[in-house]
Order: structure tokens, then C-alpha cells, then sequence
């Protein structure tokens, strides 16, 4: 599939929107309505569904970024896909003979207030007002942490790790293969890397899918979207990774 969002919906809203007018505002945004009754086929050519068993009425998905054929809930991606780039980095690491991984994911809502009023979501006075802004964001604030710590550290087994980064989708990462590369001893066997330090801002991965799925909010009148959907595309995440690598 090569839709980055799609919703399910029943089998004849599925036909009215091949009609609906707004269509092109979906298409040209790879967002596609299917019929809920799909799914099974859908499983059965190898389309994995993350975050629920089985996808409800007018559930929301978004194509997971580093994984051709599966898609996540939308009120779950967010966690779901930065969480496993966490642990395939470990295993990266790992193949690359580290002894230490430590990693930390910080994830800070906020409301976005243009995609807001594309579903008539309000925002109170006083919204930006700095003691309830900072309020708001901590309790807006989700963490993970996670600290992995191997054997002694090992020669690099350089094939692996490229065949595992290919694998995950990882391939197109500029600081993954960076890291690979400082560990490869074809770049220099005497001088490898040993300790790897990294804060960055990771945030662009889901808010460019948030803002993708806010489109949907065309074809409102045609389908029903949860005030939990509407809230969750409405908002932005600042997400910060930190990473220690000892080798």
C-alpha cells in the first residue's frame, strides 16, 4: 500500500467517497478511506496493523516510517514508532561490539492552532499565557528510557549490521550509517569510534504525518472523527532523543 494514512470506514461511506468532491484534497495527500470489511484481505497480502488487533470503525492509521507494509494508530504512533527506532538502534550498536547503550526519549505535546481550526477545535484564552504553558507541557510530557549493557565489547560485524539496518528501513538514517562508518575498520582499524554522545530533535518523523492527517478533516461531513482523533492531529510533539554508546 502506498497510502500514508488511512481510515476504515463502513462499507457505504467507502463508496460515497469515490464521489465525494473533496476527494482530490485525500488523494494528493496519500489518504485513502477503506471499507472496513477490507481488513482481512488486507492482512493477507502482509499489511500489518500496530497499536490494536484488528482496526475499528473509523479508526486512524499512519504508515510507519521505517516499514513499507505496516501501518500504527494513530493515537498510539507516536510512542510505538520512536520506542522501536530506540531498541533497533541498540541492536545496530550492539552489532557494532558496543558494551553500553543508553538512551532517552522525551515526547512534549502541544497544541498546533492552525491544524486545530481545521475541525473547529477552540483554543481558551489564556492558552499561551507562560505558567499555564509550562503547566501544560509537563503534563503533556512522556518519557523512555533505555539502558542496555552487552559483553565485552567485540570487533564490529560490519555485513550484519548493514543487512539488519537494510531490514528495518534504516538505511536512509545519515547518523546511522554515519555511526557504522566510525566503527568500520576499513576507515581506520587503529582509531575506532569509542564513545558515541547525541541530543537531537527527532520531531519531524510524526508531525509531518499529524499535519498529512488533519487533511482528512475535508471529508468530515462524510465520515465521523473521534474528538480522541480530532485532539491527537490537532497537536504537535516536540520529541527529543539523547543517546550514550560506549564501545
Amino acid at each position: 500500500m502506498k497510502s500514508e494514512i488511512i481510515m476504515f470506514v463502513n462499507e457505504d461511506d467507502a463508496v460515497t467517497y469515490k464521489w465525494e468532491k473533496n476527494r482530490h484534497q485525500l488523494v494528493e495527500n496519500n489518504i485513502e478511506l477503506i471499507d472496513i470489511n477490507k481488513v482481512s484481505d488486507l492482512k493477507k497480502d502482509g499489511v500489518i496493523f500496530s497499536g490494536n488487533s484488528r482496526p475499528g470503525l473509523n479508526s486512524l492509521y499512519i504508515k510507519h516510517p521505517f516499514a513499507n507494509q505496516e501501518y500504527v494508530e494513530l493515537e498510539r504512533s507516536p510512542g510505538v514508532i520512536q520506542r522501536e527506532k530506540l531498541n533497533n538502534f541498540s541492536m545496530i550498536c550492539r552489532l557494532l561490539g558496543a558494551k553500553k547503550v543508553k538512551t532517552n526519549y522525551t515526547a512534549t505535546k502541544f497544541v498546533d492552532s492552525e491544524m486545530a481550526a481545521k475541525f473547529g477545535i477552540s483554543i481558551p484564552k489564556g492558552k499561551f499565557d507562560l505558567e499555564n504553558k509550562k503547566k501544560r507541557e509537563e503534563a503533556n510530557r512522556e518519557e523512555y528510557i533505555l539502558n542496555d549493557t552487552y559483553g565485552e565489547g567485540q570487533p564490529p560485524k560490519i555485513e550484519q549490521v548493514h543487512d539488519f539496518v537494510r531490514k528495518k528501513g534504516l538505511d536512509i538514517d545519515k547518523d546511522i550509517q554515519a555511526l557504522i562508518n566510525k566503527r568500520d575498520p576499513q576507515y581506520g582499524l587503529d582509531n575506532r569510534l569509542k564513545n558515541h554522545h547525541v541530543k537531537l530533535e527527532v520531531s519531524n518523523e510524526v508531525n509531518n504525518l499529524f499535519e498529512i492527517a488533519a487533511n482528512i478533516g475535508a471529508v468530515k461531513n462524510l465520515v465521523s472523527i473521534s474528538g480522541n482523533y480530532q485532539q491527537k492531529i490537532s497537536s504537535q510533539e516536540k520529541i527529543v532523543l539523547e543517546i550514550e554508546v560506549e564501545f
